[in-house]
């Protein structure tokens, strides 16, 4: 599953600030019945006084931080459960309507699994993470202790801690069952390396045989591909007999979006591609245009020719749009990326001019081999057909149609589909 800049960043927050005794939370969502805003991997780092990161539309966050900063102060895990599916979900106090069962686990992040996880991806790689969600007789949400309960049983009461409008709306999970496991992750990195949680070694054999079927490196080159795998939760029992639900994430590190050009128009570009969840690069010769002053929220700005880009900067990960609007830069920047791996690479301008790259191009490297390796891959014009004009919606439209090609899409309105609205918040 490829996740977003955000989550890459809770990641890497939650292990740095635990390498330095920062007392920090994350709350995930672990399970999903009917609708919601987000699924299952959504999270949300919690410190004392700042929040990142959204598990909802507004329904869920104020009281998900307020357990969390209940669980900074115990440092013991949480799950919780929010109910929307009642006929008057006004006793929310939201009247959202979603008609959702939702579980959230918040816990204090292991600085090992966290770091590590951080660390390959940050290389470029993979992980699959089984964490416990349930570790008791019942399923997710089964607070009473009494066997039997499934994913989404509520058979809880009011939580202890919940208060006004929530109180019959949450129910408290905290208590694991004697092995106290719930929360406990267990890590299997793309490079072969198998982290747990600290302290729990018997308990991440069983949690990580979940993991198997995802341990072929081909299955990593797929979820790179934005073909995503749904995420599986699969009963099991763990030491001691005790039963639990694990919840396993295929993670792909976030995809990457490079803007070749440094003008007026890749400021917006820019601006989108972070808010859409992409590591965001722009990449210009001119050393004038590609300063950070002007791009803040992106990843990294180079100044550099193409001739002079990293070796293996442009990955399989990588999505391009060459914006440079010099027909020689375009011309240097193409022959590059004809040789790349990029899946997708978006060229602003005209058929007719790029008809002519083309013939220059040939003209300039012997042959037609650039240009044939470039075609399959090619978008032009750019972006898709949303109409509007200017540097704002060209760069809408070459937003969406990137995150259209990532996850196989065929553009279309929702309600035209039997999609029910997944992708835009909602299920």
């Amino acid at each position: 599953m490829l996740i977003d800049r955000d989550t890459e960043r809770i990641f890497a927050d939650a292990a740095s600030a635990r390498r330095r005794g920062e007392a920090v939370a994350i709350a995930t969502i672990v399970g999903v019945e009917g609708s919601a805003y987000r699924r299952e991997g959504a999270r949300m780092l919690i410190r004392a006084e700042e929040v990142y990161g959204v598990l909802s539309a507004g329904c869920l966050e104020d009281d998900a931080i307020r357990a969390g900063r209940e669980v900074l102060a115990t440092s013991e895990a949480r799950l919780l459960t929010y109910d929307s599916r009642h006929e008057d979900d006004a006793l929310w106090g939201w009247g959202s309507g979603c008609r959702g069962l939702i579980h959230v686990l918040v816990q204090i992040p292991d600085a090992n699994v966290f770091g590590a996880l951080s660390s390959e991806l940050t290389a470029g790689r993979g992980a699959v993470m089984g964490t416990v969600v349930a570790a008791r007789d019942g399923g997710i949400g089964d607070v009473s202790g009494n066997a039997g309960g499934g994913i989404g049983d509520v058979t809880g009461g009011a939580a202890d801690g919940a208060s006004g409008d929530t109180a019959d709306a949450r129910t408290n999970g905290a208590s694991c069952g004697t092995g106290d496991l719930l929360g406990v992750h267990a890590v299997r990195l793309e490079s072969g390396k198998i982290v747990g949680s600290r302290g729990t070694a018997t308990a991440v054999p069983p949690v990580l045989e979940h993991t198997d079927e995802f341990s072929d490196p081909a299955f990593f080159a797929v979820e790179r591909s934005g073909r995503l795998t749904p995420l599986a939760e699969f009963p099991r029992v763990l030491p001691e007999g005790t039963s639990c639900v694990v919840l396993v994430e295929p993670i792909c590190p976030a995809p990457r979006v490079l803007i070749i050009g440094a003008g007026a128009d890749a400021v917006p570009l820019s601006a989108v591609a972070v808010q859409a969840g992409f590591r965001t690069m722009v990449a210009d010769h001119r050393p004038a245009g590609a300063v950070r002053e002007r791009f803040p929220d992106v990843d990294e700005v180079l100044a550099t020719a193409p001739e002079r880009m990293p070796e293996g900067y442009i990955t399989p990960n990588t999505y391009v749009v060459v914006m440079t609007h010099q027909f020689e830069w375009d011309s240097r920047w193409l022959a590059l990326l004809a040789d790349s791996p990029a899946p997708y690479i978006g060229l602003i301008g005209p058929r007719e001019r790029t008809r002519r790259l083309f013939e220059h191009l040939e003209g300039e490297t012997g042959g037609s081999d650039a240009t044939r390796k470039l075609r399959p891959r090619l978008y032009n014009p750019v972006g898709l057909d949303v109409g509007g004009r200017g540097p704002g919606p060209i760069a809408v439209a070459v937003a969406a149609e990137i995150l259209a090609v990532l996850h196989g899409r065929a553009p279309d309105h929702l309600r035209n589909t039997d999609r029910s609205g997944e992708s835009n918040g909602g299920r």
